[in-house]
């Protein structure tokens, strides 16, 4: 084998070796008890992680699988992490899904509704037949669970026959071929667990109908005024600026900028300086048919996003006014018309209209012949 021969192999070799190494871009993380480590590029979601391991020892190798993907139904995150050369139980999975995306705490995953286990589902497909430790555990009341969040246990997946180990099996995974929940010791060992990332909403100041007070809205015969037209300020302060705001994600009680730009066909943006401080605020017009307010609603509520993907909230007061005019009488003639005929009536002039049509024609027909007869 001549020098060419080898150094083309070699070449292959290398390149081989950078691909499969770039694609599984392992992180490696050593945590020591109570210590805050860092974790950045994490499988290239490019997240920035920071794990916090709580009266352990992990050394692993941990790997995204997938995400973080958004829920657009509640605007979460979520991420699916595999624990490579080792293996996580379920409190260590639990400090180390205590990372941050986007300033985001995360946290194991907690499954509360059809909609987010179907969410998982299809945007997931790794975790089938592999087990992955979720966010619940009936470890401190045996049969009572709850997920670590203290949101409402009032929605359960669980496989046929399950929960059924007791108080040996006080954790909850998922996954396996029934794509269901399990109980299961929470010492043992998964490869994998799934990570949500959900926040409360920055509250920010809005001002419903800017500038004026009180904020009304009006109200007709005890329904919305449905074309009627209102526009909302999302106002820059000392600890927000409204410029951030992504316009395309922000809705007013369910409704969303009826302005276009024509020339991009996209939501139209309106930076203005709304309260005259000097610094620039977003305004926003909305169709008052389009919310969801009711006639007796006392104030309203916008939601968004920044362009970094943080959620936004904020409330003005509105003032329903229930305008009602007197509804419009019939003209004075109708009162003078008849009442409707009954059944007996239409037929009677009904017959009485056939007969005189029918002898009229008869007149009109005989009457050449007749004034013939009498030349």
């Amino acid at each position: 084998m001549n020098k060419r021969v080898i150094g083309i192999v070699l070449t292959l070799v290398f390149l081989l070796f950078a691909f499969l190494t770039s694609a599984a871009n392992p992180i490696f993380v050593e945590v020591d008890k109570n210590s805050e480590i860092g974790v950045s590029n994490l499988a290239n979601s490019g997240s920035e992680a920071v794990s916090l391991a709580e009266n352990m020892v992990l050394k692993a190798v941990l790997r995204s699988t997938r995400g973080p993907i958004k829920n657009q139904a509640n605007d979460h995150y979520y991420q699916l992490v595999e624990v490579i050369g080792s293996s996580l139980n379920w409190y260590e999975a639990r400090a180390a899904a205590s990372m941050e995306y986007r300033g985001i705490p995360g946290h194991l995953a907690t499954l509360t509704s059809q909609q987010e286990e179907e969410f998982i589902v299809n945007n997931f497909p790794e975790i089938y037949p592999e087990y992955v430790w979720l966010g619940a555990s009936d470890e401190a009341n045996e049969g009572y669970w709850q997920w670590i969040t203290g949101e409402a246990w009032d929605y359960t997946d669980w496989a046929i026959e399950e929960p059924n180990g007791g108080t040996y099996e006080n954790c909850l995974d998922y996954g396996d071929y029934s794509a269901q929940w399990n109980d299961e010791n929470c010492d043992r060992k998964l490869n994998f667990y799934l990570v949500e990332y959900s926040q409360t909403p920055i509250t920010i100041s809005i001002d419903i109908k800017s500038g004026i007070e009180p904020n009304n809205l009006y109200c007709q015969w005890g329904e919305l005024v449905r074309r009627g037209i209102f526009d909302v300020a999302i106002l820059t302060t000392e600890s927000f600026d409204a410029t951030t705001v992504d316009h395309t994600t922000v809705t007013f009680e369910g409704a969303k900028e009826i302005h276009f730009d024509w020339r991009t066909g996209g939501l139209r943006r309106h930076e203005i300086d709304v309260d005259r401080d000097g610094d620039i605020d977003l305004l926003f017009h909305f169709r008052l048919g389009d919310t969801d307010l009711k006639c007796n609603s006392t104030e309203g509520t916008l939601i968004g996003e920044t362009f970094d993907g943080i959620a936004i909230q904020g409330t003005d007061s509105v003032r329903m006014v229930n305008y009602n005019p007197p509804r419009p009488s019939p003209p004075p003639y109708y009162a003078a018309l008849p009442h409707p005929p009954n059944s007996a009536q239409a037929t009677l002039t009904f017959g009485l209209l056939t007969f005189g049509f029918l002898f009229g024609a008869g007149l009109v027909v005989g009457l050449p012949s007749r004034l013939k007869n009498r030349k």
